[in-house]
């Protein structure tokens, strides 16, 4: 059974616990071929999965509930459900996004992400951190999701990036005047304003907070590892984050602003293109995960849609030139 479709099969059983009565009368018994026994890393054969209400009660038990649904699902295997750690359910990755910001609405953007959800829970990925999006979408889709408007994964949203100005996550590349922002939109020099960029997204209901250390690929900034807060910026969002009881993830790819975001406290590094051994060491003595985003750094991706600046910063991380 190929990879993909056992995660239709997943997001099957996870959309059908979405909508199933939550009564103990009645259950649904799942009967497949096989299930991913995470535990042990084993494949146990034949496989059975009691569901109650919206939980998965027992797995392989003995005898079965009375007057439950039995559905054989046939030459199948199931596995747990799947978490994505660096996603945008807005985003379209074949849209301009200029033109967005010029023709779309923030209801579009949220009949978009909608849509990502659905299409991401049937794929089998039942958690994610939504990080990063417009117009406090990501944190709209995690009431959605949770009070079963629409069908989705759980999500972790983080409402605002959040950038130094003119760095990875500011809306470069237009005119002096044109979407020109500040700390309540995520733009923020200097520990004062970076205080009050971490407090906005945290007040609209963000889980996580995260920042932008270092430069990237999709944005009009010069480079794609060049270093854009200071230890002392990135410490003052980790501290006020802290404050409220959440975390911070580091966009970081150059190897100065991966070292100084670890050093600040941050939970996550996502990218790390850059990251030496210094920065591998830190990192594990300290606890933080990194979260690769691997297929930007594939030397086959299609970059042919790109503009020419996102392109050569593209090929610039893949070549190791990155800064």
């Amino acid at each position: 059974m190929k990879l993909r479709s056992s995660l239709r099969i997943v997001g099957a059983l996870m959309a059908l616990t979405l909508v199933m009565p939550a009564t103990a009368a009645q259950a649904v018994v799942l009967h497949a071929a096989r299930r991913l026994d995470v535990e042990s890393g084993r494949i146990r054969s034949p496989a059975t999965v009691v569901v109650n209400g919206d939980r998965i009660a027992s797995l392989d038990p003995k005898s079965l509930p009375e007057d439950s649904t039995v559905i054989d699902l046939g030459d199948v295997t199931i596995l747990p459900g799947l978490m994505d750690m660096h996603i945008h359910l807005m985003d379209d990755p074949d849209a301009d996004w200029i033109r967005e910001r010029a023709y779309e609405t923030q209801a579009t953007w949220a009949f978009r992400a909608a849509r990502n959800a659905r299409l991401t829970l049937m794929n089998g990925f039942t958690t994610v951190r939504d990080l990063g999006s417009s117009g406090f979408v990501d944190v709209a889709l995690m009431h959605a999701t949770d009070d079963a408007w629409v069908d989705g994964p759980r999500v972790f949203p983080v409402g605002n990036y959040i950038t130094s100005t003119g760095g990875h996550c500011d809306m470069t590349g237009f005119a002096p005047g044109i979407l020109e922002r500040g700390p309540e939109d995520g733009v923020a020099d200097g520990a004062a304003e970076i205080q009050k960029a971490v407090r906005y997204p945290i007040k609209h209901g963000a889980k996580w907070i995260k920042m932008c250390a270092t430069g990237g690929i999709l944005s009009y900034d010069a480079t794609v590892g060049a270093q854009q807060y200071s230890e002392s910026e990135l410490r003052a969002g980790v501290e006020e984050a802290a404050r409220h009881g959440l975390r911070v993830a580091a966009h970081a790819h150059g190897t100065e602003g991966i070292l100084a975001a670890i050093r600040a406290g941050v939970a996550s590094i996502e990218h790390g293109t850059m990251l030496n051994a210094e920065g591998i060491r830190l990192r594990k003595e300290r606890g933080i995960w990194l979260v690769p985003q691997a297929h930007f750094e594939d030397e086959n991706e299609d970059r042919s849609s790109m503009e020419p600046m996102m392109r050569a910063k593209g090929i610039a991380g893949v070549t190791g030139k990155a800064r």
